[in-house]
């Protein structure tokens, strides 16, 4: 970690030199280069993310757009949205929404600032861990990581939302070391505990917190007073918005429901994958991020073994180490190593990379190319971030965002649920409850209508938890008390994730329930990735048996 201050009778530890000979001086032309290529990085981000502003938003998106909907009207989350994730993006989502207009073109802006932000403070922290070079490395290799389809780069996941707090958090940090004044602690320690509210992942940034904290004040030459001052107002900072959170659904009469959903069923989704099963799926995860920009993860690895191995990468080594360690750790959690959680990891990665970097222009100071090192490293750094930018090229920058959201999720109906919001908006009031049977709460988002039951996603009614039956039947309830004049029927398997061992009663109650009250009005039958068709009528036959993945919209009877 960083070297404590030394003691009246302690000498001061040694600091690792990060050049084998002098390094020349740079002129100040060289010292404004890193901060060029930071703004060549950001425009990148701008132009791409700029032509993503129409992408039709996935169910995660939907969740946390509906969510963030619901709060400007004053609905508190665990009412109308049952989910076991911290509200911190739903209070994000309703930020970006406030800002800029009630529109999935809204989510599509906030990730973007949220994005070129990061960026920034990366670019910052790696300046301070690292220097320039390792700074630009970092930022130019994590924005091309970042917006990649692999890691589902162009959509608004929560992962996003956890890196911004964590890094403005551990950059703090960094500032609270220097001036030891307690608001630094305090103000590092409530970022590092937002990015906990954001997602519960976050909590290992947390711990990386506390980690570096302790372990740069940990020894004999540090009185006891000096430590608490240090540690207390920290710990008060992290544990402040989780405090806040559980206050402010207590008084808006939803803390049992964040309870249960955040805690109690949130502790029987993480112990569904076994543990046998975990190496396998960290092996399948990572197969499928890496593929995405492989020179630059390898580099990420050189970059891990230098900071294990060399004492040259500097005095932050230890910092950096820990830093990689927490943020894999932040992927863990469930053992489901999905593609959208190793943005997390992204930013360890990234400095890592620049690490590497910097390890080849130390090498090569040591050689004839010493005046030249600076420059030939990043030109070659330079080549492998081309190399892993052309074959995503037509993705980032030349397909249509229609397209790019079947590229990335297959026939999910992402694009269809856009229509069928707009039919059911066309046709109904403000006040019609709606109730989709799928995991599409993007249709509720984008038609504007509250749903009739906070179930707003079937998988965990399908999972084998304790709980599936009595949420099964708690949206049974539910339905039948809201009566809904709309009812979407979702026949898509991503949209339920279905299991052979899962509870039927559901399934069984839809079939009986929508045939008594629902008359079929919509059609939409996703022929392929390609191909949908949509039949708009007051009376819709049901789908063509060949067709495998639909959805019905119904509205409900008169009288019923």
């Amino acid at each position: 970690m960083n070297p404590r201050p030394a003691g009246p009778r302690e000498r001061p530890d040694p600091v690792p030199a990060r050049a084998p000979g002098p390094a020349p001086a740079a002129s100040g032309v060289a010292r404004l280069l890193p901060w060029v290529a930071l703004a060549l990085v950001l425009l990148f981000v701008v132009v791409v993310r700029v032509r993503w502003l129409d992408v039709p938003l996935e169910r995660d998106e939907g969740e946390y757009a509906y969510a963030g909907q619901l709060i400007l009207r004053g609905i508190p989350p665990y009412q109308l949205v049952y989910n076991m994730k911290l509200p911190g993006a739903y209070m994000a989502y309703a930020l970006f929404l406030a800002l800029f207009g009630p529109t999935a073109r809204a989510v599509r802006l906030g990730l973007l600032l949220v994005n070129a932000a990061s960026i920034v403070l990366l670019f910052l922290l790696g300046r301070r861990l690292g220097g320039s070079l390792v700074a630009a490395v970092a930022a130019a290799a994590y924005a091309l990581l970042s917006v990649g389809t692999a890691v589902q780069g162009p959509f608004a996941h929560s992962s996003h939302l956890v890196v911004l707090a964590a890094l403005g958090g551990v950059l703090w940090l960094l500032r609270a070391f220097d001036t030891g004044r307690a608001r630094d602690h305090l103000g590092s320690g409530l970022l590092l505990g937002l990015a906990l509210v954001m997602k519960q992942h976050g909590a290992f940034f947390l711990l990386f917190g506390a980690f570096a904290l302790l372990t740069r004040r940990r020894g004999p030459g540090v009185r006891g007073s000096r430590w608490t001052a240090d540690v207390a107002p920290f710990a008060a900072g992290a544990a402040l918005p989780l405090i806040l959170t559980g206050l402010a659904l207590a008084v808006a009469g939803v803390f049992s429901s964040f309870w249960f959903w955040t805690f109690r069923y949130a502790a029987a989704y993480v112990t569904e994958v076994s543990l046998s099963a975990g190496p396998a799926a960290l092996r399948d995860g990572f197969a499928a991020v890496v593929v995405g920009a492989p020179l630059l993860w390898a580099a990420g690895a050189i970059g891990l073994l230098l900071v294990i191995l060399d004492p040259g990468t500097g005095p932050w080594r230890g910092m950096l180490g820990a830093f990689a360690v927490f943020a894999f750790l932040a992927i863990c959690p469930g053992l489901y190593f999905r593609e959208h959680y190793f943005v997390m990891l992204l930013p360890a990665v990234a400095l890592l990379v620049g690490v590497a970097v910097d390890g080849l222009r130390r090498a090569l100071a040591g050689t004839g190319l010493r005046r030249r090192a600076t420059a030939v490293s990043a030109a070659l750094f330079l080549m492998a971030f081309l190399v892993s930018l052309v074959p995503q090229v037509p993705l980032l920058l030349r397909t249509p965002p229609a397209r790019l959201v079947r590229e990335v999720y297959g026939a999910n109906p992402f694009p269809e649920a856009r229509e069928v919001a707009r039919y059911i908006a066309a046709h109904s009031s403000p006040d019609d409850r709606i109730v989709v049977l799928g995991s599409e709460p993007e249709i509720y988002f984008y038609a504007g209508r509250r749903s009739a039951t906070g179930h707003i996603y079937m998988y965990g009614l399908m999972e084998r938890q304790p709980y599936a039956r009595a949420m099964q039947r708690q949206l049974i309830r539910e339905v039948e008390t809201g009566a809904p004049q709309w009812l979407v029927f979702v026949n898509v398997w991503m949209s339920w994730l279905p299991r052979p061992d899962s509870e039927r009663e559901l399934l069984d109650w839809s079939a009986r329930y929508v045939a008594s009250h629902y008359v079929a009005v919509g059609r939409v039958d996703i022929h392929s990735p390609t191909e949908t068709s949509y039949t708009w009528r007051d009376s819709v036959s049901a789908p063509d048996a060949r067709t495998r993945f639909f959805l019905m919209v119904y509205r409900r009877k008169p009288h019923a």
